[in-house]
């Protein structure tokens, strides 16, 4: 069994951690204390083409709009969504917007759809460790 880390960052505290939970550990990392607020996915496909890298759907995909989005989502909380019922909106909202926003929309509209300061540690955490599979 693992063990829970406090880590700080110039003497603050960014969070507590515990690299041996796996994705499934949804008590042991709160998201039932959120309840229907906490949706939580996977990315299940590496690309630079499809919904994974940030692509909208189209019919040219030859697949539905689901089809397209599970191919590289795969929703992991809440158990409803994670059981079938997921119509992906908030993720294809993001996707969508993501897709067609030119570069001034997406600095104005950033912090709409993203914590600029959890995507610039995510971003760092990913570069040091060399996260990629």
């Amino acid at each position: 069994t693992g063990f829970p880390v406090l880590c700080y960052i110039n003497d603050e505290l960014v969070g507590v951690y515990n690299f041996n939970l796996d994705r499934f550990s949804t008590n042991s990392l709160g998201y039932h204390e959120f309840g229907d607020k906490c949706l939580s996915y996977e990315i299940s496909a590496n690309s630079d083409t499809t919904a994974g890298a940030f692509f909208k759907w189209t019919p040219a995909s030859g697949k539905t709009e689901i089809e397209y989005l599970q191919s590289d989502f795969e929703c992991r909380y809440p158990i409803n969504r994670v059981n079938g019922d997921d119509n992906f909106a908030e993720l294809k909202r993001l996707i969508d917007w993501v897709s067609d926003a030119e570069d001034e929309l997406f600095k104005e509209q950033f912090s709409q759809y993203f914590n600029l300061e959890y995507v610039l540690r995510y971003y760092l955490m990913a570069m040091t460790m060399g996260m990629v599979d």
